[in-house]
């Protein structure tokens, strides 16, 4: 990983992954894919891979473990998995990162696709795919899905969601809903309990696994904050101008202990 590194090859690569088995080659990460553990620092995933780091290997034989550090000043993640390094997330540039919620201004449609092209702030294009019924000039608030390649425009969705450590808030999807990982129907029923003594709106409401153990206020305090910013976001659906409303995650939060989190801007 240090050679890879010294090449400087991964600089304005936002958004790659790092995979052995492809000769080395960067693709747009897929952050389904990515187990959340714990982290530790970059450095000791190098010693790991040459070797000299004998006291963390017999713990990552069977898990997989997520590395947070730093390279040059720029936030950057790892996923190590049965002693190899599966994926290497690297922030940088000014692209939208993905999970940032946008008001955009519909362009112009593209004729025989279906799809919409979007003016974003700074002058970026978005690409909407589905949009049938939007007309040029008309504001709509869309949520970044991954990086875009070179030269292309910011992949976007109008399906908005709003991801927090314990919750998921889904406006324009009503109902309360726990994860399915989670089994015990004492358990969800408690979790929905605790849900519908704080949620009352319109949105929809995700309760997601990490919920399993956690404490009730913790959750409730959690809920209550995503629906306050999903409420503050939603309010500014309408307006003249493109405009960033809320900024998505970097490598940390994203594959970090604690999970995604949603903040205004």
């Amino acid at each position: 990983m240090n050679a890879y590194l010294a090449t400087d090859d991964w600089q304005g690569k936002a958004g790659r992954l790092w995979h052995p088995r492809a000769g080395g080659r960067l693709y747009p990460v897929d952050q389904r894919i990515v187990h959340r553990r714990r982290g530790l620092p970059l450095a000791e995933t190098a010693a790991l891979l040459s070797g000299r780091c004998a006291r963390f290997r017999g713990n990552f034989m069977n898990r997989t473990t997520i590395i947070l550090d730093h390279i040059d000043g720029v936030e950057a993640a790892a996923s190590w998995s049965m002693v190899s390094l599966t994926i290497l997330l690297i922030d940088g540039g000014d692209a939208p990162r993905p999970g940032t919620i946008f008001r955009a201004i519909c362009d112009r449609p593209l004729k025989g696709q279906g799809g919409m092209m979007l003016r974003l702030p700074d002058g970026d294009t978005g690409f909407l795919r589905a949009a049938k019924g939007l007309a040029p000039g008309q504001p709509i608030l869309v949520q970044v899905t991954g990086y875009a390649d070179e030269g292309k425009a910011v992949p976007v969705t109008h399906k908005v969601l709003f991801k927090s450590r314990y919750a998921i808030v889904t406006p324009g999807a009503p109902g309360v809903n726990v994860s399915r990982s989670i089994r015990d129907d004492d358990a969800r029923d408690t979790l929905l309990a605790v849900a519908h003594s704080v949620f009352d709106g319109d949105h929809g409401l995700i309760l997601r696994s990490s919920c399993d153990g956690a404490d009730a206020e913790e959750i409730a305090e959690d809920i209550e904050a995503m629906l306050a910013i999903a409420d503050h976001v939603m309010a500014q659906a309408e307006g003249p101008n493109a405009e960033m409303l809320n900024e998505g995650d970097g490598p940390h939060v994203q594959h970090g202990a604690n999970g995604p989190t949603s903040r205004m801007s």
